[in-house]
């Protein structure tokens, strides 16, 4: 889910400069073994609503890590 998300909001580093966050931050929620934090989904989500951009359909029930 994170990666092909992160891809259509244009990458580690735009999703990490709209957040106001480090690239390598958004680049840790690829990995495997993460996820995106709850507590950044809501701005994940305000920032793909703006650009038009489908959020995964488990992305509000999927387990954060």
């Amino acid at each position: 889910m994170e990666n092909e998300l992160i891809e259509a909001l244009g990458g580690n580093k735009a999703v990490a400069e709209a957040l106001g966050t480090a690239p390598n931050v958004v680049a840790n929620w690829r990995q495997p073994e993460r996820t995106i934090p709850w507590k950044r989904r809501h701005a994940i989500a305000r920032l793909a609503a703006q650009q038009g951009v489908a959020l995964p359909v488990d992305f509000w029930t999927e387990s954060a890590a």
